[in-house]
């Protein structure tokens, strides 16, 4: 798949608190027949597992911080891994592959899907294995 990169927006640092964010949550099955924005994908994927600061911690702890994690947007127009140290989108797949994306037919009717995936990675730092080098 030949495209360019995609450079995201940071997300906005006003609007609601945590404390509302988590109290009115809840679980639903009915999607909004639009595409989200630019900035809505930004936030969202920024919230998942953006990086917080200089240092590259993110917005989702690890193991240690191993950082082991990737995230997948599945969009109608294609597959996309989400870069956390540059903020961006880059290609993976061309095409509309949402429904693999879990069990139920409303998979491939959300706008997009956001997918976890964990690299198998020993947790262990080479500083705390006493010399020692572990595969």
């Amino acid at each position: 798949m030949k495209q360019d990169r995609i450079a995201l927006t940071l997300p906005k640092e006003d609007g609601v608190t945590l404390y509302h964010a988590i109290q009115t949550r809840r679980s639903s099955r009915a999607f909004v027949d639009r595409p989200l924005e630019q900035r809505e994908i930004s936030e969202l994927l920024w919230a998942a597992y953006g990086v917080t600061d200089s240092e590259g911690r993110r917005t989702a702890p690890t193991a240690r911080g191993c950082n082991e994690l990737n995230i997948y947007l599945f969009t109608h127009e294609g597959v996309w891994k989400y870069e956390p140290l540059s903020h961006s989108l880059s290609p993976m797949l061309k095409g509309d592959h949402r429904k693999v994306t879990g069990l139920h037919d409303f998979v491939a009717l959300a706008s997009i899907n956001i997918v976890y995936t964990a690299v198998g990675r020993n947790a262990t730092k080479p500083s705390e294995t006493n010399g020692i080098h572990r595969d």
